[in-house]
């Protein structure tokens, strides 16, 4: 579920493009409507969805919140997890991220509520991702998609799946090759704040055409066409 698969599917030609289908993972409804926030203190940033080290490298959200413990002891920026902590990220765990985990019930999953989820996620400002390159090129993550039904702008690695979104729309978010190419952008976001609000009005807006693209609608005339196309 994703526009990625066939070129590398088909690369080898063992399959030809017309036995590749692929569309768009569509977004869940959402219980209600969440308008894009203003920029202000504290501009809060946030890993959303399970945490991974081999998948996602989860982990490094700890590691850029300790570079910018300062800011979030000033109260001008604040982290966040918004979801499952696994338990190969806790080594990594510091003060500085706020964790929202759900459930902390013996012998009970630690799994927010859709409710919990949905608010938490309306709350932030940016979505923060670590994704290797290698990884969700044959499947879709949901945690993206989730960023593109809140319309929150992110700050990422960059990543073929986010080159193709980008390609769609134009500018969502910030995108860089290196931790410390991720920590200059935290730094001008927080103190160029005229460029960073006009940056996320434009982010927002492209956000929400991509929104449009991946609604349901959309992706059944995607599949009904390729179908079409493919009889």
């Amino acid at each position: 579920l994703n526009k990625l698969a066939k070129e590398r599917l088909c690369a080898d030609g063992y399959l030809g493009r017309n036995e590749v289908i692929e569309i768009n993972h569509p977004f869940a409804n959402l219980t209600q409507n969440y308008p894009p926030l203003s920029v202000v203190s504290p501009i809060k940033l946030g890993h959303i969805g399970s945490m991974e080290v081999a998948r996602k490298n989860s982990h490094l959200l700890y590691k850029i919140a300790e570079m910018f413990k300062n800011e979030v002891k000033n109260n001008q920026l604040c982290f966040e997890t918004i979801g499952l902590i696994t338990p190969n990220v806790i080594p990594f765990k510091n003060n500085w991220v706020l964790e929202r985990v759900g459930n902390t019930k013996p012998n009970q999953p630690d799994y927010l509520t859709r409710t919990e989820y949905e608010k938490y996620l309306s709350e932030l400002h940016f979505t923060l991702f670590f994704i290797d390159k290698q990884q969700y090129i044959f499947r879709t993550s949901g945690a993206i998609i989730d960023t593109i039904a809140f319309q929150k702008p992110i700050i990422a690695f960059k990543h073929p799946y986010f080159d193709y979104l980008i390609s769609q729309v134009g500018p969502i978010g910030y995108f860089v090759d290196t931790i410390d190419q991720m920590a200059e952008v935290l730094h001008t976001i927080t103190h160029a704040v005229p460029q960073t609000a006009s940056d996320y009005s434009l982010f927002t807006n492209n956000l929400a055409q991509l929104k449009e693209l991946f609604g349901v609608q959309t992706v059944a005339a995607d599949l009904a066409q390729q179908l079409n196309n493919n009889n």
